[in-house]
């Protein structure tokens, strides 16, 4: 997907400096294409790019590969290695914490979100925007896995009044007014693009095609965008205890036509079993929600850094 770099209006931002921020988990089949891919794709901009690439507990060559990719590469690069593998949305925030730019980039080095729209970004950021998402129209996944991303976003909108676009993902563009606002979130339990949505402040849109992993296979298993999706619904809204408040009182109901209506069988035959279902599911609720507040009382750091390894110099962290 080639990009005119002539279509770039004269008043872009001269030295501004953009932080292109990816996090790396075993990666080591793409990450060097990844890496031409973004030199390529900013080629001729005037501003002042660089690299802020976090690895997340590879188990690969992968750290080997940045080394030399640190070594060759035609912008500044700064390897921040974490001490294991902390998941994908910390080593996010990781690599937003130790960077310091203008503007800053966030995308997968699985090459499934284009370097080639940074062009497109920039000038979304450049007419005054502060956040600017990308969303996607086509998506390689399966029809069930399609379902339950709408079915997500139409409830997570619905119980949390947060504005999250349907197809966004972590790839996007952030002012450095905007990341300023987003360290001062402290969440260990991180749903980034919940965090962006109650942020707010004027957004962009660039809307695009979900390219095919490069190489490897994909990290977002089930279980973990299961418990994405539980961290989404549980730290931005009361709706799943509210929803079993309601079912309390559903069977409350059915309790009293079950004893006032005797003759109506199917009520009284199943009051017992829709009430200990009920039972168990509002335990299942209150219990998943004290775990989630015990994390976020605990204030355990969302990532531990090993080493930072720039360019010049490496700083070891104790």
């Amino acid at each position: 997907m080639e990009r005119n770099k002539s279509d770039a209006p004269a008043s872009l931002g001269v030295s501004r400096r953009v932080a292109l921020i990816a996090p790396v988990y075993n990666e080591e089949g793409g990450i060097e294409e990844f890496v031409r891919r973004c030199q390529k794709a900013v080629e001729g901009l005037p501003y002042s790019f660089s690299f802020t690439l976090v690895n997340d507990g590879s188990t690969d060559r992968t750290l080997e590969k940045l080394f030399a990719l640190q070594a060759t590469s035609k912008l500044p690069m700064k390897i921040v290695q974490l001490s294991r593998n902390f998941g994908h949305a910390n080593a996010l925030t990781a690599g937003i914490e130790q960077s310091d730019a203008d503007v800053y980039i966030i995308l997968d080095a699985d090459l499934q979100d284009p370097p080639e729209l940074i062009q497109e970004l920039l000038l979304q950021y450049e007419a005054g925007k502060h956040v600017v998402y990308t969303v996607k129209t086509r998506r390689e996944d399966s029809a069930f896995r399609r379902l339950a991303f709408r079915c997500f976003h139409a409830v997570f909108s619905k119980i949390t009044n947060l504005n999250i676009p349907e197809g966004s993902g972590s790839f996007s563009l952030m002012s450095r007014r905007f990341v300023g606002e987003f360290n001062r979130l402290h969440e260990t339990n991180r749903f980034i693009p919940g965090l962006r949505a109650y942020i707010g402040f004027d957004a962009g849109y660039v809307v695009y095609n979900k390219e095919k992993r490069y190489s490897g296979h994909t990290k977002q298993t089930l279980r973990k965008l299961t418990n994405l999706a539980f961290n989404a619904f549980f730290l931005f809204s009361n709706g799943p205890l509210w929803l079993s408040n309601a079912l309390v009182w559903a069977a409350l109901v059915a309790l009293v036509v079950g004893v006032a209506f005797p003759s109506v069988e199917i009520v009284r035959s199943n009051i017992q079993l829709v009430l200990t279902m009920i039972a168990i599911l509002q335990l299942w609720v209150v219990a998943v929600t004290l775990a989630k507040a015990q994390s976020e009382v605990l204030r355990r750091p969302p990532y531990i850094i090993q080493a930072i390894y720039e360019a010049e110099q490496t700083k070891q962290q104790s």
